[in-house]
């Protein structure tokens, strides 16, 4: 019997339907059916911002000498010609940072095959292990635009860490780029700190410590200058027909509130937006929240966005600062101006105009409304003339933020010397009592046997700084011997000891010894008044 013909299948494209209808016929030898037919690609209908896309350098919306400034910076970390390994973009929303990089990688790596221009992290994945997995892809550039979870402690200490392990690798490594938009989060609460939970900022992120390495590379952009933004909305336009929009008054209004922005992702959107729905009277335009720096600067110096005479663009000025910053920070753009309104000239300016400032910056404490201390200040300050062309004294983050950290670490440890030392005591007589004349009485007469710092912790200095005071648990102190917290460490230790009974925990943690300098018994000693006045309050 002749053997039976293999008989060739056709393999093509078929339904669900089909495949269950054709089961039951066992000589069917053909598995076909036509494909199903693929939808066109209307690209009228794709979204401007993918459809405008930049797809090479010369495309993008930047300033040309931010992009070379980019691109050399690459060039060195690719061929090795500095000790950077890790590059950091950090700037607001749309301001082009992931764009930039994604298209020079393009250009600066050979890929193939086996190497890809530029390999993205996704959130979903280990931090740790997508980094591994990158060491030895040298002909690529690694991004990293998308965050873990970072507002989970553990998740931040693990991003760190990673980052950390890249830039201590001992081998050559691709160039690592992080792009970091920065923004602040909106919040009716009261702000009483600078960190991550509050401000997404390069510092906030990667911590001071890590910025401060050598192989740390960081360049900031600003919002896209509206020269830029011009060409790139012109040229959309031109595309789309819609030159003659340019003629309307109301669509040139609401352009230049869009340019205000600097967000280019933001204005593409909105101007799709807008000619789609303009009819309606719709308008799309994102509120321009600002920042305390971006303030404290418009007031000082006014705002190039008005004019007319003095009085209108002052005003002007103060409304659009009043309406784009967050009310919460009201108190400390107030504090800011405080801390700044000098810088105005260099401080070349009469005595009265400072005296009027801070009188009045004074009053707004006590004044329910809060607009008093930054139109005082702009209307004195534009009194004192022209503002200098070149100034050397630079802005100042308020020392709001500093004061509150020393409050809360004051407050800590006067809570645990009552917890544990003496529990019955109010704070003010442990103020009087345990931080005032309890040193004096033990160092009257043995002036080295207790160094005693102060109730709470040392008085510091606090002075504002260029940047804002980040919340860095990185940074490891180096504390002063200090008399009272080692009491509350021994009694601690004690009531561990003891099971948690802490009626022995008054005692102090260093034996009182007599001076070998002078010559006193035991009794004499404890029959000061004194003593015996904090023995009988169960001090000791």
């Amino acid at each position: 019997m002749p053997p039976k013909k293999r008989l060739k299948c056709k393999a093509t494209e078929t339904s669900f339907e089909e495949v269950d209808s054709s089961t039951d016929d066992e000589d069917r030898d053909v598995f076909s059916v036509s494909p199903s037919p693929k939808k066109p690609q209307l690209r009228h209908n794709t979204p401007w911002i993918i459809k405008y896309a930049p797809q090479t350098t010369s495309e993008i919306c930047i300033n040309p000498t931010k992009l070379k400034q980019v691109k050399d910076a690459l060039h060195r970390m690719k061929t090795h010609q500095s000790m950077t390994k890790v590059l950091v973009l950090v700037g607001p929303c749309g301001s082009s940072k992931s764009t930039t990089i994604k298209l020079l990688a393009k250009e600066i790596t050979n890929s193939d095959v086996f190497n890809d221009s530029l390999i993205e992290y996704d959130e979903s994945e280990n931090i740790g292990r997508f980094l591994q997995s990158c060491k030895y892809k040298t002909q690529s550039v690694v991004l990293i635009e998308e965050l873990p979870n970072v507002y989970h402690e553990d998740t931040l200490r693990e991003f760190r860490d990673a980052i950390r392990q890249w830039i201590f690798a001992g081998i050559e490594l691709p160039p690592l780029v992080i792009c970091i938009s920065e923004f602040e989060y909106e919040s009716d609460r009261a702000q009483v700190s600078y960190g991550l939970e509050n401000n997404m900022t390069g510092d906030t992120l990667l911590s001071r410590e890590l910025l401060s390495y050598p192989e740390v590379e960081t360049i900031r952009f600003n919002p896209l200058a509206t020269r830029f933004l011009k060409k790139t909305v012109y040229s959309i336009l031109k595309n789309e027909g819609l030159t003659k929009l340019l003629s309307d008054t109301k669509f040139d209004a609401f352009l230049q509130e869009l340019f205000k922005v600097g967000d280019i992702r933001s204005i593409i959107l909105n101007l799709e937006m807008w000619v789609k729905f303009y009819k309606s009277g719709v308008d799309y335009n994102r509120e321009n929240a600002i920042g305390i720096f971006h303030a404290i600067g418009k007031v000082i110096y006014s705002s190039k966005d008005f004019d007319g005479d003095v009085e209108t663009i002052n005003s002007k000025t103060v409304s659009q600062v009043l309406e784009t910053l967050p009310e919460k920070n009201l108190s400390l753009l107030n504090l800011g101006l405080l801390e700044n309104y000098h810088i105005y000239q260099d401080s070349s300016f009469d005595l009265s105009i400072a005296k009027h400032i801070t009188n009045n910056l004074s009053v707004n404490d006590l004044s329910p409304f809060g607009e008093i201390g930054v139109r005082s200040t702009r209307i004195y300050l534009s009194k004192a003339g022209p503002k200098s062309s070149t100034s050397k004294l630079k802005m100042k983050f308020p020392r709001h933020f500093k004061v509150l950290k020393a409050m809360r670490k004051t407050a800590t440890r006067l809570n645990e010397y009552r917890r544990y030392i003496s529990p019955s005591s109010s704070i003010e007589n442990l103020n009087l009592i345990d931080g005032y004349y309890m040193p004096l009485i033990y160092n009257r007469k043995y002036k080295t046997r207790y160094r005693y710092n102060r109730l709470g912790g040392k008085l510091n200095e606090i002075y504002a700084d260029d940047d804002a005071p980040v919340i860095d648990d990185d940074y490891s102190c180096n504390h002063d011997y200090d008399q009272f917290q080692n009491d509350i460490d021994f009694a601690v230790n004690r009531q561990g000891d003891n099971g948690g009974d802490d009626t022995e925990s008054d005692a102090l943690s260093d034996e009182i010894e007599e001076s070998p300098f002078e010559e006193s018994s035991d009794d004499e000693f404890g029959s000061d008044a004194e003593i015996d006045l904090l023995i009988s309050q169960g001090k000791l």
